[in-house]
């Protein structure tokens, strides 16, 4: 377990400074219409793994951050947009993989729960 919780914590390191380095690349004035739609992309997908149930602080803030990115475009303040559409993006790809691990302890806790079972028919079984 620890080591899923290590990959989670590392992808999402990975996501924020890969999304720092890029966020310097950006062109001033630039509408970040691409950032957006991979933005919201990336929250449905949250959304369908369930973070509702198992992230719902993230993925609050990934949609908030959308929205005010959004805002943000309206008024032409395309860098603002840009570092909130780069934050939401970060939060919706967290938000979905603390949802993953959520779901992936469960299973495993469900399968020991199975595996518990077996032995103990089979124990009872032995003994007959």
């Amino acid at each position: 377990m620890k080591a899923k919780k290590h990959i989670v914590i590392t992808t999402a390191v990975s996501v924020i400074l890969g999304f720092l380095t890029l966020g310097g690349c950006g062109t001033t004035g630039t509408p970040p219409t691409n950032e957006i739609a991979n933005t919201e992309m990336n929250i449905k997908q949250a959304v369908e793994s369930d973070a509702n149930n198992y992230a719902p602080l993230e993925l609050r803030l990934a949609q908030d951050n959308l929205k005010a990115a959004k805002a943000a475009m309206e008024n032409e303040e395309y860098e603002k947009a840009q570092g909130l559409a780069d934050k939401a993006l970060v939060d919706a790809t967290l938000a979905r993989a603390k949802s993953n691990e959520a779901k992936a302890k469960k299973f495993t806790g469900e399968l020991q729960e199975s595996i518990k079972s077996l032995q103990s028919e089979i124990n009872r079984m032995q003994s007959k």
